[in-house]
């Protein structure tokens, strides 16, 4: 993953990670 859109991959990971 890229620095850009971290916010969104961190939303996403933890959507899917509990």
């Amino acid at each position: 993953c890229q620095l850009e859109g971290v916010s969104i991959h961190v939303e996403i990971y933890y959507k899917t990670h509990g």
